[in-house]
């Protein structure tokens, strides 16, 4: 399923290139209030980072008082599987960094699984695809807090 339930709560993933990352992006959103889609993405020059969470706010389910839930988004961002060694410079002008400084070996691999990838039904995030538009997006995508991730783990129960 692309979306989950943890109480009033809706949590999905979704993936985005890097450049999308770094530059802004807007997502297609299921939206359980509507039974369709929204459109959401970050303030135009905040770049998200791996795993950020971000939230929109009123896109969950209905409660028994009548008010929603939220809808949580993890974010995975997709790096590319190589770098080509004359891109340093031209990154290093947008990003900062020293464009002479020497590379470092490659780090040993990683593990993929983890309770983050598992807890967010990586299924859901598997081939998903970044839409970006000109205009604004019709939901702002916030970023969740420190405690509202924690409290999210905490009632996904944690293995």
């Amino acid at each position: 399923p692309e979306l989950e339930r943890l109480g009033s709560d809706l949590v999905v993933a979704k993936r985005v290139s890097l450049l999308d990352a770094l530059t802004g992006f807007v997502l297609d959103l299921p939206c359980v209030a509507t039974g369709g889609r929204i459109r959401a993405g970050p303030r135009r020059g905040l770049p998200t980072k791996p795993d950020d969470v971000w939230v929109v706010r009123g896109a969950g389910m209905r409660t028994k008082d009548g008010s929603r839930g939220d809808l949580f988004v993890r974010i995975i961002v997709d790096f590319p599987d190589t770098v080509p060694s004359d891109a340093r410079p031209a990154l290093a002008a947008c990003l900062g960094g020293d464009p002479e400084a020497p590379t470092q070996p490659p780090p040993a691999a990683a593990s993929s699984s983890s309770f983050v990838t598992d807890f967010f039904f990586p299924s859901a995030a598997k081939s998903e695809t970044t839409k970006k538009h000109a205009s604004a997006p019709t939901k702002p995508l916030l970023r969740a807090s420190k405690a509202e991730v924690g409290a999210l783990y905490d009632r996904g129960g944690r293995r």
